[in-house]
């Protein structure tokens, strides 16, 4: 727990510097994520990696958001694109802890869409299915011809800069079209 507090103080000096610097950011993604290192179920999980993972994935964007919200709100304006996961939607029991944990940020995200919007803040989440990443990559069974690709992923988080300024899409879900795995392919 002490490293996540000293990151915490990082994160802190960095905010001041960003606002103190440039006035705040006009654009925040949140587009960090950890998962499992030892078996990611439910009977298998480390409770040690579940609060690494629920820093990671879930608290460091909604600290983020808290910082940096206040003073798109104070401009009238700005942009938060939250990247959960397929696993936000459609739950993997294998990796239980990070679906849980983009459960949370997409929740997070659907609740600041619903706060935000009224002081022209849009707030969208993005779920991607499989993506074509090192870390995805270095995991056995993934087949990289059936990933979507981060440029996917990026054009996807386009749209609410294209849309008018009376409109946001809330929610963007990226399906993989194939399977990127065999044992995606078997049902439970």
């Amino acid at each position: 727990m002490e490293k996540w507090l000293l990151q915490e103080k990082r994160a802190c000096s960095a905010h001041t510097h960003v606002v103190a610097a440039h006035g705040g950011v006009d654009v925040l993604v949140n587009n960090a994520a950890a998962r499992a290192r030892r078996g990611g179920g439910v009977l298998e999980g480390d409770p040690e990696e579940w609060d690494e993972m629920t820093a990671i994935n879930l608290m460091a964007p909604m600290r983020l958001t808290r910082r940096l919200a206040p003073a798109m709100v104070a401009r009238g304006g700005g942009l938060i694109i939250n990247i959960a996961s397929i696993a936000s939607v459609d739950p993997l029991a294998y990796v239980s802890c990070y679906s849980a944990t983009k459960f949370g940020l997409r929740g997070w995200s659907l609740c600041c869409h619903r706060s935000l919007r009224e002081h022209g803040v849009k707030v969208v989440c993005v779920n991607p299915g499989v993506v074509r990443t090192g870390a995805v990559m270095s995991l056995p069974g993934f087949e990289a011809e059936h990933m979507m690709t981060p440029d996917d992923v990026a054009e996807a988080c386009l749209l609410p800069l294209r849309t008018g300024g009376q409109c946001v899409p809330e929610e963007i879900t990226l399906r993989n079209l194939h399977d990127a795995a065999p044992f995606m392919r078997e049902s439970p």
